[in-house]
């Protein structure tokens, strides 16, 4: 729109005052000021006629004598004198009479006409209505005064076409006038589009950037004027904001840094419940606590949505444990206002994953569990067959020496219980030591098998081992890899034995593997196998797959 901009509302509103004013000052010209001087000229003219009448009176004879001087001091008024009888040669041919084009438009006027024939005194005052001059104000007076006993008749006549004439002269001073005004309204329009509406828009074009958050413009600095003054000053803000952007920009990059490696969740809510932030942690804690319905009875109230009512309803902070699919969370709520400010913005959650402690928990139970249940028979058995002895149950000397022996086999089984468990708390200190050797591979290889070839015949499993013949010596520590093989082997024998298989084996593979670089030992055979449910977690501590073994009715984290 055209009064959109500043500068042409100025320009217009500026115009329309000036407009105004001087059409105002031509009307009052028009109908007052020329009514007012139309009366003035007229009164002056009257005056002198009036003057020049009274000599009829005083010197009627000077009258007649000095009347063409009157008529040649003042153009404005004409007088006629007629002297002797019959007034119808006012406008024959008389040696003073009024003008040609003066007497045609009296011929014209009806009470001129009818005053002329009465011959009686008359004074007319009116304006013309036909002619040239039509409407010009005019006086005509007649005035019967004798010189020398001689009857006279004096006329006056004076009009103010002058005035016309004057306001015709003034048409082309007045279209002078319009055009000066025009080309100085476009000069100032000019002035205002240059000095008001340029440094606004620019301004505006600046403020529009800044609401972009794009601080790197600046105005451009011109004069001293207020303008100017206010372009100082947003640059300055412009600076300002700049750079406390850059601030807030670093410490956001900051916080989504910090959030983004913690492990407690944030989440953070309006009071509409609208997620408005949150960190991976949150996020996930968010997904799974949507997938999944934690609450075991159906009927039973969202604990969380209760306690985020609680917190909108108390402004307090309250926290709460729940369980979603296995996995443990602490929770807690609390709500977020403005200093000073009554009103509740929304809240903040933020979620503790304790999975593993509770696993760790349990694994710490279950350990107890298990090395109770481990050391509770070799106990049993020691203190069984020790009493046996005391009590001379045993008959012969060669079943004391036999209860003798299984005291010491299963002494030494809860010895070696023992320093499983004192190497185990090593490792997890950091003190552990290794002892590495040169091994040559084919003979540590079979004195392991043969200290199975027993266990392993009385279930009918065969024995094998395979040597890649690179693989002639390994750099090991000889009694960690006894401790790791005699598990895998005694696991192996013990549940292929079980397995049902026609011919059950277990072997031990050694070779080479290039792609890795490295030498690899895999145990292979064709026992049960360890179930797929169990695989994630047999690097788990203190882990038992073996169902017949459970403790407290569970099959993890045993």
């Amino acid at each position: 729109m055209f009064f959109n901009n500043i500068a042409r509302k100025v320009w217009a509103f500026t115009g329309g005052i000036i407009l105004f004013t001087f059409l105002g000052t031509t009307f009052f010209y028009g109908r007052f000021y020329k009514e007012q001087v139309e009366k003035s000229y007229l009164n002056d003219f009257n005056e002198i006629i009036l003057n020049v009448e009274n000599l009829t009176e005083v010197n009627p004879k000077a009258l007649t004598e000095t009347l063409n001087e009157y008529n040649t001091l003042n153009s404005r008024i004409y007088f006629s004198l007629q002297a002797g009888e019959g007034n119808e040669e006012l406008m024959g041919q008389n040696p003073i009479q009024f003008p040609p084009y003066i007497q045609q438009q009296l011929m014209k006027e009806k009470k001129v006409q009818e005053a002329v024939v009465k011959g009686n005194d008359a004074e007319i005052i009116a304006r013309g209505k036909n002619g040239p001059e039509d409407g010009t104000p005019f006086i005509f007076r007649i005035k019967n005064f004798h010189v020398d006993g001689a009857p006279a008749v004096l006329y006056s006549y004076t009009d103010l076409s002058f005035l016309q004439t004057l306001e015709g002269r003034m048409i082309p001073v007045f279209t002078w006038l319009v055009l000066i005004y025009t080309f100085l309204a476009f000069l100032y329009y000019q002035y205002l589009k240059s000095h008001l509406s340029m440094p606004i828009t620019s301004m505006t074009n600046v403020a529009f950037e800044y609401a972009q958050n794009r601080f790197d413009k600046r105005l451009e600095i011109r004069g001293t004027d207020d303008l100017t003054k206010l372009a100082t000053a947003m640059n300055k803000m412009g600076y300002s904001l700049e750079t406390k952007g850059t601030a807030v920009k670093q410490e956001k990059e900051l916080l989504s840094k910090i959030l983004s490696v913690i492990n407690t969740g944030v989440l953070f809510f309006d009071s509409d419940h609208t997620l408005l932030l949150s960190n991976p942690a949150g996020e996930v804690f968010y997904n799974h606590y949507q997938a999944l319905e934690w609450s075991p009875d159906p009927d039973e109230p969202d604990q969380l949505a209760h306690v985020i009512q609680e917190v909108l309803e108390s402004v307090k902070t309250h926290r709460l444990a729940i369980e979603l699919d296995d996995n443990y969370y602490v929770v807690t709520v609390s709500p977020l206002m403005e200093e000073g400010n009554p009103i509740l913005r929304g809240y903040v959650l933020s979620s503790q994953d304790t999975t593993n402690e509770h696993r760790l928990d349990k694994m710490r139970v279950d350990f107890i569990n298990n090395v109770s249940h481990e050391l509770r028979t070799p106990l049993v058995m020691v203190q069984g067959y020790s009493e046996a002895i005391i009590d001379d149950v045993a008959e012969t000397e060669e079943d004391k020496k036999e209860m003798a022996s299984i005291i010491r086999d299963e002494s030494q089984r809860m010895s070696r219980m023992v320093n499983e468990l004192l190497n185990l708390s090593r490792m997890e200190a950091g003190y552990i030591e290794l002892s590495k050797e040169n091994l040559k591979t084919i003979t540590y290889f079979k004195r392991l098998l043969s200290r199975f070839r027993k266990m392993a015949d009385k279930v009918g499993v065969q024995l094998e081992v395979e040597i890649d013949t690179e693989v002639t010596y390994l750099h090991v520590d000889r009694d960690k890899m006894d401790q790791v093989f005699v598990n895998l082997v005694n696991n192996a024998i013990r549940h292929t034995g079980m397995s049902g298989h026609e011919n059950p084996f277990v072997k031990i593979w050694v070779h080479f593997d290039e792609l890795m670089d490295q030498v690899m030992i895999e145990i292979i055979d064709n026992g049960t196998g360890i179930p797929e449910e169990d695989l994630p977690f047999i690097f788990e501590r203190f882990y038992k797959a073996d169902k017949a073994r459970k403790n407290i009715g569970e099959n993890k984290m045993g």
